[in-house]
Formats: C-alpha cells, sequence, structure tokens
C-alpha cells in the first residue's frame, strides 16, 4: 500500500530536491497538483476531463477532499452518503488511487446537484452540473457512484478508507454502521468523519441554520430556535432523519470498534450563533453541558480495533 504521504509508486527521495526541503504542506499540494495532472492524462477525453474537474471545484466539491489528502494519496476510498458523489471527483484529484460513492439519492442519468458555493433564502440551491454519474463513471473508471447503501456492496469488498462527511448525524443504527465500517477496512485503514452535532444551535439541520435566518414571525422556527429543539421532538416531518447521538455517545461507539487518532471538537462561530449561548440557556438545559451546546462539529480520524 502506497504511503499516504508520498505520490503513488514515489518516494521522497524522489521529489525534486527544491520541493524534498520545503514544509509538508507545500509537499502535499505539490502532489495534489500533479495527482490531478495525472487524472487528466493526454488521451482523447482530457479537455472535457479538464472542464468536468474544474467545474467540480468551482461547485465546492474540492475542499473536504483536499482535507484529508494526506491520508487519501494512493488509497482506495469509500464514501458513505455521498449525495451526488461529485466529492468524488475531488478525492481523485487529491490522488485516490479510486473512489467509491455510496447514496440512496445516487441516480445515473440526473446532474442536477447541489451547488456549494451559493445559498439562497438559507438554502444550498441545486443546478445542472453538466455530467450525469454514468457519464462521469466513463470518463473516469476509477470513479463508481453507487445507488444505495454501504450494506448494497458485496460483503468482501475492502477499502483502504472510509470517510463521512456530516453524514453520522442521519445513520440510525450509527453502532451497527461502525461495526460494518470496521470490518470493510483494509489493514492499516482508517475512517474519517465530520460530525454535525446535533446538540449545537443549528444541530436540527432546519432554518435558522444561521443567525441572519432568524425570523421572529416564522412560528415554524419556536421548534428549533436557541436550541430549543433539544426540549422536544420537532413534528416528524420536520424530523429530517436525526439520530440526535450526543458527542460522548459518538465517540464511545467509535472507540468501541476503533483506536481514534484523531479527535478535534470546533466551537461553533457567531455566524452560526455560538454567541448566543447564554447563563439563561444554559440553566434551561441542565442535562446537557456548556461543551454539548456550544461545540458545532467533531472531526475524527480511527484505526480499526484488532
Amino acid at each position: 500500500m502506497a504511503s499516504s504521504s508520498t505520490i503513488p509508486g514515489k518516494s521522497r527521495s524522489s521529489l525534486p530536491a527544491w520541493l524534498a526541503g520545503l514544509g509538508k504542506r507545500t509537499r502535499l499540494v505539490w502532489q495534489a497538483r500533479r495527482a490531478r495532472r495525472d487524472v487528466i492524462g493526454g488521451g482523447p477525453n482530457a479537455d472535457e476531463i479538464r472542464r468536468m474537474l474544474e467545474r467540480a471545484e468551482a461547485f465546492g466539491y474540492f475542499e473536504w477532499p483536499f482535507r484529508l489528502r494526506k491520508d487519501v494519496v494512493g488509497q482506495d476510498v469509500l464514501d458513505v452518503g455521498c449525495g451526488s458523489g461529485l466529492h468524488g471527483l475531488g478525492f481523485i484529484a487529491s490522488g485516490a488511487r479510486s473512489y467509491t460513492g455510496v447514496d440512496p439519492s445516487v441516480s445515473p442519468d440526473e446532474d442536477r446537484v447541489r451547488q456549494k458555493r451559493k445559498r439562497k433564502d438559507g438554502r444550498i440551491p441545486f443546478e445542472s452540473f453538466g455530467w450525469t454519474p454514468q457519464q462521469i463513471e466513463a470518463l473516469l473508471p476509477q470513479v463508481r457512484l453507487v445507488c444505495g447503501t454501504d450494506q448494497t456492496l458485496p460483503e468482501e469488498t475492502t477499502f483502504d478508507r472510509i470517510v463521512l462527511h456530516q453524514v453520522t448525524e442521519h445513520i440510525m443504527d450509527l453502532d451497527l454502521a461502525l461495526a460494518r465500517f470496521r470490518r470493510r477496512l483494509r489493514p492499516h485503514g482508517r475512517l474519517l468523519y465530520k460530525h454535525h452535532s446535533y446538540t449545537c444551535w443549528n444541530g436540527h439541520h432546519r432554518k435558522p441554520k444561521t443567525i441572519d435566518e432568524i425570523d421572529p414571525d416564522d412560528p415554524e422556527q419556536r421548534h428549533y430556535l436557541d436550541w430549543a429543539h433539544l426540549d422536544t421532538r420537532p413534528p416528524e416531518e420536520h424530523s429530517m432523519g436525526m439520530n440526535r447521538v450526543r458527542l460522548d455517545e459518538i465517540r464511545a461507539m467509535t472507540e468501541r470498534h476503533f483506536r481514534v487518532v484523531t479527535w478535534r471538537e470546533k466551537e461553533s462561530s457567531e455566524r452560526l450563533g455560538g454567541k448566543r449561548l447564554t447563563a439563561d440557556i444554559l440553566a434551561r438545559h441542565p442535562g446537557y453541558s456548556r461543551r454539548e451546546l456550544a461545540t458545532q462539529s467533531v472531526f475524527c480520524v480511527a484505526e480499526p480495533k484488532a
């Protein structure tokens, strides 16, 4: 298996002397650019692949994969809950050897995807991407997009990396899912996820998601505003399939199956309601700690237990 810090088939000593002497971040950026050139190649579809990658980047689908680039270079990646699957282009452009995305919403002939760099009325709009999943797979055979879940794949199919981007909060049988992920990982494999905490200000995934969306005249918002979603369960049609897992619970589940290498909690910014946490709100929720109410997300890297 290729090292996660080198280009597949290359050792650090084979890098240009000027690059080897620079910092790790600079080397990773150089490697990602080289990987993108390798993906485009020089074949008859090179120009179309280049345009497709540029559009995926413009739609905001390179940011998450690029954050994980040091862990995915030369690796076979499974993305659980991949949505449209366009993160796959970011992972391949960041140096992943192959990418498999699974999501019940994947439609082989549908090219409308979320434009992550635009917001309208607090929502991420859908736009035509220009290529369907079927066309993406035809241009890049190392990309596979599957309509289904991780359980749709054959049991013997394994991966070097399993990634989830704000998906763990939607998996109802999370402990069982983590056990399945462990079985699908090869030796020295890794699980990487970003978890959006249900107990943060906008953990409900409904309006208001940011403080500028607060509307005192909207009766629906009373179910969610300023941690009200913790008091009672919202109407079923507004539940958004949230498992309501708490920080210590997801950590315990993860540690049941994995050895945690990185656990990084990020507090909510002012725009995401962080400054609205007051002593009065803390007093209204004695069953929750300040840490739980203030933490927006968790980034976790974990390795399977033997």
